[in-house]
């Protein structure tokens, strides 16, 4: 048996087009005023963030995109959510309840970036 990264699995045109129209649906996507970019603990910018807090405040959308990635062949379910301190630590103490799962915070020794846990 050959392993294969997520990468080469290939996503319908139909589930992507599902899961952007959800997206947009649910008001997940954050701009900055004039266009400012966002910087990502990873270094990476964007002009647009889907922000998870959103998300979770249309819990028929939320079903939605979690029926979709349950299913694909690279989502390994978790044992516990965890979040970083001022990122998703909102999110996750609302959803954790939702999933049955424990809920863990993540912190970086000597407050590095939370990309580097």
């Amino acid at each position: 048996m050959s392993f294969r990264t997520c990468q080469q699995y290939k996503v319908s045109p139909e589930v992507r087009r599902l899961v952007w129209d959800s997206l947009g649906e649910g008001e997940v996507f954050v701009t900055r005023e004039g266009g400012a970019s966002f910087t990502f603990a990873t270094g990476q910018q964007a002009t647009l963030k889907a922000d998870a807090e959103r998300l979770f405040k249309k819990p028929g959308i939320k079903d939605r995109l979690l029926g979709v990635y349950a299913v694909h062949p690279c989502v390994v379910e978790a044992d516990a959510l965890s979040f970083a301190p001022n990122g998703t630590a909102v999110f996750t103490e609302d959803f954790t309840p939702d999933v049955g799962k424990t809920r863990r915070e993540a912190c970086s020794p000597g407050g590095g970036s939370s990309y580097r846990y």
